[in-house]
């Protein structure tokens, strides 16, 4: 048997991979006996909380959030002023502090006492409750199970995470050959 590799061989017996380069130049047999090779990757690693958290919600609802709470605060600033409500309100600190108590489910420092004040009380809280049901149920199930990063699935992906691996060492002379990636 002459030297495969510089492409001198008429036949070829043993062990050898069909490579996508040789079954063009040549015509396999029926193989009386194959080989698996199997590719062990690690598990995905486990998100973090914090990350989970902020992906209860999509970017838009959480901007979508605080520009909520900004207008509602400034609001509230606004006709607390205008009817000389209790000074619960009248500042623009005041008013946060009372605006992020409600969004929190926590009782205000005092209630308002002006009707379109109260209104805009009622109407805060309903939404608050109901965002806060939604976060409330996310949050539970991310806190039982965080989740998981994606699993690597092709091997292109695998020499793209990084990861270093091992070979048997028979097989490294197959890799020049492969056509598995321009690198």
């Amino acid at each position: 048997m002459q030297n495969l590799w510089t492409r001198e061989a008429d036949i070829v017996f043993g062990c050898f991979p069909l490579l996508v380069e040789e079954i063009n130049k040549s015509e396999p047999t029926f193989p009386y006996f194959s080989m698996k090779l199997s590719c062990f990757v690690p598990c995905p690693k486990p998100l973090s909380r914090l990350q989970r958290i902020y992906n209860i919600f999509s970017p838009s609802v959480w901007f979508a959030i605080v520009i909520v709470l900004f207008l509602v605060t400034v609001a509230s600033w606004c006709l607390a002023k205008q009817s000389n409500d209790s000074r619960s309100y009248t500042t623009m600190s005041s008013a946060l502090y009372n605006i992020w108590a409600m969004t929190f489910g926590v009782s205000v420092t005092r209630m308002p006492r002006c009707v379109r004040l109260k209104f805009l009380f009622v109407y805060f809280v309903w939404y608050c409750s109901t965002i806060s049901t939604i976060f409330q149920t996310f949050l539970t199930r991310f806190l039982v199970d965080p989740g998981y990063g994606s699993q690597l699935k092709s091997l292109d992906e695998i020499l793209d995470s990084g990861i270093e691996f091992g070979y048997a060492d028979e097989l490294s002379e197959l890799f020049p050959y492969s056509q598995i990636r321009d690198t």
